[in-house]
């Protein structure tokens, strides 16, 4: 069976300096993956990525993987419109704003109370999920930010240079990141934007999302699968 296999990037580096590198959890995430890929013999026809130092980093170490065992992965076609919307300058735009929104900062003190990761962690996943609502609504414009039409396009353009280059045999490899991802998913299932946000907020570091290619086009077959990793390193930040 022909497949597209959209993988989101291994666990970055969040709330550090540079967010944008595979964290240690990321590379052996990255490795497990690749090793389950050994097990199932996979081909690996073409192969895409983002731009981004987490997308390429889980590219090479599952490359790296596969290498070791005798099995190739092309070098991967690195296309722009695969990368992460800047999350960063959203929440940068949104700390300006948040008196204007009492329940978002009463989250920002709630989590500058908190004094475990964990308890960091769940407060961080509800204030991310409710300004990304709003970002989806159109009320977080400012300058250098995406509109949702905006990151809609040039991921569906991204998707169809890679559907445009394949032949007809073999496997696609696409290794983006959570937005890119669950975009393309919903894309091919014609979901509501609604619909395709919340799926984002549950896609897992290091999970692979598999459509078969068929004559009627791409089918979904598993989505956001982790089983290649242990419970303890299913992650989503």
């Amino acid at each position: 069976m022909n497949r597209l296999i959209l993988v989101r990037h291994g666990q970055a580096s969040a709330f550090t300096n540079d967010y944008d590198r595979l964290s240690e959890v990321g590379c052996k995430q990255s490795a497990l993956l690749g090793k389950s890929w050994i097990k199932r013999k996979m081909d690996t026809t073409c192969v895409f990525s983002g731009p981004l130092k987490r997308q390429r980093g889980t590219a090479e170490i599952v490359a790296g993987c596969l290498k070791e065992s005798g099995l190739e992965m092309p070098e991967p076609v690195i296309l722009d419109g695969l990368k992460e919307i800047d999350a960063d300058l959203i929440m940068g735009h949104i700390m300006r704003m948040r008196k204007d929104y009492p329940a978002l900062d009463q989250l920002i003190g709630s989590y500058e109370k908190a004094e475990t990761p964990e308890e960091k962690g769940s407060i961080f996943q509800e204030f991310f999920e409710k300004v990304m609502l709003l970002w989806m609504s159109n009320r977080l414009s400012g300058p250098g930010i995406e509109t949702l039409a905006e990151l809609k396009k040039r991921v569906v353009k991204a998707l169809d240079t890679i559907l445009a280059s394949y032949e007809g045999q073999g496997n696609i490899i696409v290794f983006s990141s959570a937005s890119p991802v669950s975009l393309i998913t919903g894309h091919l299932l014609n979901l509501e934007d609604r619909q395709t946000l919340e799926i984002t907020f549950g896609l897992n570091n290091c999970s692979a999302t598999e459509f078969a290619l068929t004559l009627r086009g791409p089918v979904l077959r598993k989505f956001n699968c982790t089983g290649h990793l242990p419970p303890e390193m299913v992650t989503l930040r």
